[in-house]
This record gives C-alpha cells, sequence and structure tokens, in this order.
C-alpha cells in the first residue's frame, strides 16, 4: 500500500495536482458530493464593470473613483476589477484613510473625508441606506440581465449603482458533467450573488441545487447538512470566504490561483490545469485504492494456499519461501503502475460561456489563442 500511494500521489504532482496524504486519496476516492464555490472557482475570477448608473449630481466618474478608492488594495477579484476599471479610464483614485471590511457583504471607507459604502443590497439595509422602488426596480433589472450589482452610497445617500460580469470557465460545463458521470450524486453551487444570477449560472452548469447570497460563515454548515445525510463531501474554492467550508469538507480543494489561506487550508490543491483536475483526481484516487485491493490479493491468495499445501506437506520451504517473495515483487511492481503510464494528452480548445448563456471560442480572446489542459486516455478510462 505504501509504494501505491507514494506512486500514485507522484503521479498526482505530475498532473498538476498536490494531494496532501494518502488518507485524502483514500477520502477523494469516495467522494459522492461536491459543493463549488462560484466565483473564482466556477467562474474566471476576472469581473469586468459593465455599467455605472450615477445618481443625483454624481457623475458615472465620480461614482466609479469613490468605489475604487474604497476598494482599493483589497484582494476579492470584485474589489479588483473595480481599481482597474478606474485606471483604464484614466482616473486618479484617492487614497482612503480608514477601511473596514465585511465578508460577503461589503466595505466602508473614508475618501477625502467622506464616508463611503461600496456593497451589496443586504450591505445597504445594513447601514441604513434606503433604496427607492425606482433602484430597486433597477437592480432586479440587472438581475434579470444575469450581471451583478453593487450600490456605491456617499455619506449616508446612494450615490450610484454599478454592475459587473464575471465569465465562467470554459470547463466548467464538461467538468461538471464528468464528475456526474463519476458517480457524484449530489453537485451544489454556494455564491453571495443574487437569487437570478445565481440560478441563471447554475442552470448554465447543469447544477440542479444551488444556494444564493449565502453568507461565508453558512457554507460550512451546507457541508455539515451534506455529511449528515450521509454524504463524503469534497469543497472546491479559492478565496478567504471558503476556508471554514474546506477545512469542515472531507476533502478541501484548492483551486489554482486561490488565496494562500484556502491553499494552506484545503487538503488537495489543483496547480495548473484548471477545473479538469477534479475528475482527474477523483481518477487517480480511485485507481490507487484498485491497486491496493488488487496487491492485497495478489500477497494473499498464493500465502494462503502456500500455507495449506505447506501444512499437508505438498510444498516445502523452500517452495513456500518462493511463492511469498514472488507474490510480493508482483504487488510491488504491480504498485509502480501509476508512474508507469504515458503522460497526459495535450490540451484541446474549449469554449467560453459567458454568464448569459453566450457562447464564443476562447481563442477569440484578445486574438490570442488561449488553450485548457484536459485529461484524456488512462485517467478518464480508469475503472472505479
Amino acid at each position: 500500500a505504501p509504494t501505491t500511494v507514494l506512486c500514485s500521489m507522484t503521479k498526482a504532482i505530475r498532473h498538476g495536482i498536490l494531494i496532501k496524504g494518502g488518507r485524502h486519496m483514500e477520502t477523494l476516492a469516495e467522494v459522492d458530493a461536491v459543493v463549488f464555490d462560484k466565483t473564482g472557482t466556477l467562474t474566471m475570477g476576472h469581473p469586468d464593470v459593465v455599467d455605472i448608473c450615477p445618481l443625483g449630481s454624481f457623475t458615472a466618474d465620480e461614482v466609479l473613483t469613490l468605489a475604487a478608492a474604497a476598494e482599493n488594495r483589497l484582494t476579492h477579484p470584485v474589489a479588483q476589477a473595480i481599481v482597474r476599471a478606474a485606471q483604464e479610464r484614466g482616473l486618479m483614485i484617492p487614497e482612503r484613510t480608514t477601511s473596514d471590511y465585511t465578508l460577503g457583504l461589503g466595505v466602508e471607507s473614508i475618501v477625502d473625508d467622506k464616508i463611503v459604502l461600496v456593497g451589496n443590497h443586504r450591505y445597504m439595509a445594513e447601514q441604513r441606506i434606503t433604496l427607492s422602488k425606482k433602484i430597486k426596480k433597477q437592480i432586479s433589472d440587472m438581475e434579470d440581465r444575469a450581471v451583478s450589482p453593487l450600490c456605491v452610497a456617499v455619506d449616508g445617500k446612494l450615490a450610484g449603482l454599478l454592475s459587473y460580469t464575471d465569465p465562467i470557465r470554459p470547463e466548467a460545463i464538461e467538468v461538471i458533467q464528468a464528475l456526474k458521470d463519476r458517480g457524484v450524486k449530489e453537485i451544489v453551487m454556494l455564491t453571495g450573488d443574487h437569487e437570478k444570477v445565481a440560478k441563471r449560472v447554475a442552470m448554465d452548469l447543469g447544477i440542479d441545487r444551488y444556494i444564493a447570497e449565502v453568507f461565508p460563515g453558512h457554507k460550512a454548515d451546507v457541508v455539515k447538512d451534506l455529511q449528515r445525510q450521509g454524504y463524503k463531501v469534497a469543497v472546491v474554492g479559492d478565496g478567504i470566504n471558503d476556508s471554514p467550508a474546506l477545512a469542515f469538507a472531507d476533502v478541501g480543494i484548492a483551486v489554482e490561483g486561490g488565496t494562500q489561506v484556502a491553499q494552506d487550508t484545503a487538503h488537495v490543491t489543483l496547480l495548473h490545469g484548471g477545473l479538469w483536475k477534479i475528475p482527474a483526481a477523483i481518477d487517480i484516487s480511485r485507481e490507487a485504492i484498485s491497486l491496493i485491493h488488487q496487491n492485497w490479493k495478489i500477497i494473499s491468495i498464493p500465502n494462503t494456499i502456500a500455507l495449506g499445501l505447506a501444512c499437508i506437506g505438498i510444498l516445502g520451504p523452500i517452495g513456500a519461501t518462493l511463492l511469498s517473495n514472488g507474490s510480493a515483487i508482483i504487488a510491488t511492481l504491480n504498485g509502480l503502475r501509476p508512474i508507469m503510464g504515458k503522460p497526459a494528452a495535450p490540451p484541446r480548445p474549449m469554449l467560453v460561456l459567458e454568464p448569459h448563456g453566450v457562447r464564443h471560442d476562447i481563442s477569440e480572446n484578445g486574438g490570442q489563442e488561449q488553450r485548457f489542459p484536459v485529461l484524456e486516455g488512462e485517467l478518464l478510462d480508469i475503472p472505479a
């Protein structure tokens, strides 16, 4: 077993998968429920600001500048998208003096002696910022278009709305189907996004169950609930928000490019290659468990026969020794199979699926062809 586990972990590393121990490999082979974070895991994690709606006396540039100042130097993908949008417009981003970030809701900062709030409608309600019926209708219309709205308030009054989109990872749809093909019975998407946006993304991906507007601390509760139902749960995430769920999962999986906290908390880290490494990791783990069972039979059956033959005098000590050692050698060689296979197949082009359901060739992105690795051959055909 140690030889098989070590060789399987080596094979995983070669394919860009870091499995932090044999027991995690054993658990991964038994996974039948997978919980995904949405932003940065099922999506690209590089959102773009698509619309700015100023209110009152504010201009679009003023709303974006204040929002960027409030969000500046925060590591959340949406915060970085707002700052990037301001920089692309050539706006000067002022320094903030204080900042208070609430996970899953928003941020409060002091910018040029103004109290600037940036967050979702729940955060505005918590901060007692009044949203008129017209504004609520505007937010609802944004959600109908599968874009995510953010509110910007200055000194207690709403100054404007921002909206952003985050494209779905090109491989996500096929990976979800690949997990179903491997017997994963329950796939759940968790997001702090609004119900309409979450529903559209889940439908596009073929995910039947999703939970919208979930707080970071509640993600772990979803994991515990699945475990109480008897599932072996894997959680896939990338950010600080996902760390509690990663820790409580039977197997926590951190995707490439995730925060250091997520990678330290997870039991499995995807080093490169995108979400395709998840079914590949399951295949490698199941192959390892299958080989361990094979090796047990290779060793135990000949030794049992040898013991019986020796007891009735048919097999002498030398023959018994040869049979015992021979079976051990065969089992060891069998355990080396994971590192003796052919290398992963070359990557193949994929399609990007935008949140609103429009598909396009990813090679059109900036005029540069991009390819995402897909493991084929022995990894996708390994028997359970």
